[in-house]
């Protein structure tokens, strides 16, 4: 075993740091296996690098000046780069079609990542398939002529090794119909570009044009260690995250970005609910900063946040909502629940509405949907005791929702009575909340401000928390 700590291009020059996912997600376990070394599927640190990098969303160029296609082209590292758009598809070039590259290896005998072994970067894969097709056009060249200048290219050395199993009537048809395929995948413009310029590097231009191959075109290393520190991820919040400077906290972010966009969809659709109009993105951002206030800074049960959390994201388990599609039946008030259970529910129902009440006659506060949903402090009240507020009508709402089923359930009452008796036990099931957290004991950091008398929750001068019931 090789020691786990070897740089990664010593197993295969096509294993660079930003085609390592790629490599994770693409590769067949056969073809990458021998692509990429008999190491690397027996490394730990590896497979669990490999096991990781598998789950996130492919790498980007997080750069505020994206680099656009120059001469940097030639020495810049082919498989699984993301610049190297696919031609068809969205993404590089997938790594499982490095099958050619283990192939020639094999036929070759030579092991991945050692001289003379298969293209690597994309000015090696043009010059091959000029080499190779020139060799299946005009027959007066020899094969271990076109290989011996093609393993001189890509190798970069004197000594010239020439395999044993090819041989001078070895048919290169097979190995030109594999480059074809793999330059199909990249865009026409970018492979002409890079001929282009190894053309007139090779003089093959009239003399006048002929220059030399740009310093950019023949340092791998550098152009690899650019476009390193140009690969990142960007974040569902807008941030980016360098390759380099990777967390588990970030990485876990990005693993669930389409779980963090679903929620993000579901903010809006609350925010528009509440409000009657459409959500911008600069409200979600504050729905989301209060939902994480509300659960970080009020020291509080979670169960008395969990009706809130679920109600933000239609979690609320009602027939007819976005996770339940089905015909909503009528409230047992009586009223129609559609279009939006969640609103019939937890607001015009007149189980909600003897809640919202309480609000209004126990505090002395105006509070509408908006304001109640939304967690927006009405006039006079500090938003650290109408957090608290919010919390308890909501969870107060629902368990008079769910006590009204329950008394359908037994049917030894008539709809008027339930709705009666479920509003009067919501209205007792708030006032029971709000007391539970002032018996908690003094107020916590951030009440200061609120004063004795103030609606529904006050601090006395000794600091305890008091409940201002009518």
């Amino acid at each position: 075993m090789e020691p786990e700590n070897s740089n990664m291009a010593d197993h295969h020059p096509c294993l660079t740091p930003f085609a390592l996912p790629e490599a994770a997600r693409e590769a067949p376990a056969g073809v990458g296996n021998a692509l990429l070394g008999t190491c690397f599927p027996t490394c730990p640190a590896m497979q669990r690098l490999v096991q990781g990098l598998r789950s996130l969303p492919m790498v980007t160029d997080i750069s505020e000046q994206p680099r656009q296609y120059g001469a940097w082209c030639v020495a810049a590292p082919l498989w699984g780069n993301p610049w190297f758009r696919h031609a068809t598809a969205d993404g590089p070039v997938p790594l499982h079609h490095c099958q050619l590259a283990a192939e020639w290896c094999r036929h070759a005998g030579r092991r991945p990542g050692h001289p003379g072994g298969p293209p690597a970067t994309l000015g090696e894969l043009t010059y091959a398939h000029d080499m190779v097709s020139m060799s299946t056009l005009h027959r007066h060249r020899r094969c271990l002529e076109v290989l011996e200048e093609l393993w001189g290219y890509i190798a970069a050395r004197n000594e010239l090794l020439v395999p044993s199993n090819f041989h001078n009537d070895t048919d290169l048809r097979p190995v030109a119909q594999r480059l074809d395929y793999v330059l199909s995948l990249l865009p026409d413009s970018l492979c002409r570009d890079v001929r282009r310029i190894q053309r007139t590097a090779r003089g093959r231009q009239p003399p006048a044009t002929s220059v030399p191959l740009p310093a950019e075109a023949c340092d791998t290393a550098a152009v690899v260690a650019d476009l390193t520190r140009r690969m990142g991820w960007r974040l569902p919040d807008g941030g980016a995250v360098p390759m380099a400077g990777l967390t588990v906290k970030q990485a876990t972010m990005l693993q669930m970005a389409d779980t963090f966009a679903a929620r993000r969809a579901q903010h809006a659709a609350f925010i528009t609910a509440a409000t009657g109009l459409p959500a911008p993105e600069a409200a979600v951002h504050e729905l989301q900063a209060t939902l994480k206030r509300l659960w970080r800074k009020v020291r509080w049960e979670n169960h008395h946040k969990e009706a809130f959390w679920r109600l933000a994201v239609d979690g609320v388990p009602l027939i007819g909502n976005s996770h339940i599609r089905q015909p909503p039946p009528p409230c047992v008030c009586g009223a129609p629940t559609s279009p939006s259970p969640r609103a019939h529910h937890f607001w015009a129902c007149p189980i909600a509405q003897a809640v919202a009440e309480e609000i209004a006659l126990g505090g002395g506060v105006a509070v509408d949907r908006e304001r109640l949903w939304l967690v927006q402090t009405p006039p006079g009240v500090q938003q650290c005791a109408w957090d608290v507020v919010c919390l308890a009508a909501v969870s107060a709402m629902e368990h008079g929702r769910r006590r009204a089923k329950a008394l359908v359930t037994q049917g030894s009452l008539q709809r008027v009575q339930i709705v009666r008796l479920a509003a009067a036990e919501a209205a007792a099931n708030f006032w029971g909340r709000l007391a539970s957290f002032v018996a908690q004991g003094p107020a916590p950091k951030g009440w200061s401000a609120v004063s004795p008398a103030a609606p529904l929750i006050g601090v006395l001068a000794s600091g305890d928390l008091v409940l201002n019931k009518p």
